[in-house]
């Protein structure tokens, strides 16, 4: 009986009753077929199918070669392009608030280190805008403002050219605060599979799993909105602190 084979009722193609699901479309056999299942780590392999949902044969697989292990290393490409939306797609909430706070962290530590780096360079450039600023009692760089005399003039060009160069050293100190958002990139791509298998483990009983095309757009939104209100003005902040 266990080994008999049977046409699959969903897609038609044959499968093995002691099975417990067909490997063609992944759909469980009539629960009167009495299955014997395969587990992997102690879950049904046609749960562990029927959780992930998209692309579940390249998890299980990784999976089973991994059995027993809480951790292990496995490169996975669209953890490491989409980081926060692919942790939101496959519904590991939990994780991208994680990820977002690690990030944020990085981001704070990498900015406060590029305004250190580039302080002796930045000093002249913010004291020369100062320098106009107090001589004119403005606040703004226009050279829109009124004619002056020569000197203030000159303290006009040479506080623009300054403000030109701040605005490209404050592009370098975003590429530094930027390799934080790699570093994360990086971790999750190795880890990613081994901690999907976590997330697993701990949801599969209590919930559907699958995964969001919805998440992973508004997830993809959220976390930009989130860097351009933090990131930037987070810069603007430590430089204004240091200056």
């Amino acid at each position: 009986m266990d080994n008999l084979e049977k046409k699959c009722e969903h897609c038609g193609a044959t499968y093995i009753v002691s099975d417990g699901y067909c490997k063609q479309c992944w759909k469980r056999i009539p629960t009167t077929a009495s299955p014997k299942e395969t587990l992997l780590d102690g879950v049904k392999k046609a749960d562990w199918h029927f959780f992930i949902d998209k692309n579940a044969s390249r998890y299980v697989d990784i999976y089973t070669k991994n059995e027993g292990k809480k951790f292990f290393v496995n490169w996975n490409w669209a953890a490491f392009f989409f980081g926060f939306n692919w942790l939101c797609y496959r519904k590991m909430y939990k994780f991208a608030c994680l990820y977002i706070i690690v990030d944020l962290i990085l981001a704070i530590v990498l900015t406060s280190i590029g305004v250190g780096i580039y302080a002796p360079k930045l000093e002249p450039h913010y004291q020369n805008v100062a320098a106009y600023e107090e001589a004119v009692g403005v606040d703004t760089l226009t050279k829109l403002n009124p004619v002056y005399s020569a000197e203030t003039s000159a303290l006009l060009d040479k506080a623009l050219d300054s403000q030109k160069e701040i605005e490209r050293i404050a592009l370098k100190i975003g590429g530094i605060t930027s390799i934080g958002m790699l570093m994360c990139g990086i971790f999750l791509g190795i880890f990613a599979d081994s901690i999907y298998k976590i997330h697993i483990l701990k949801s599969i009983k209590y919930t559907d799993g699958g995964t969001s095309i919805l998440a992973f757009f508004v997830g993809g939104f959220a976390y930009r909105t989130i860097s351009s209100l933090l990131i930037s003005p987070l810069i603007s902040l430590f430089m204004d602190i240091m200056f």
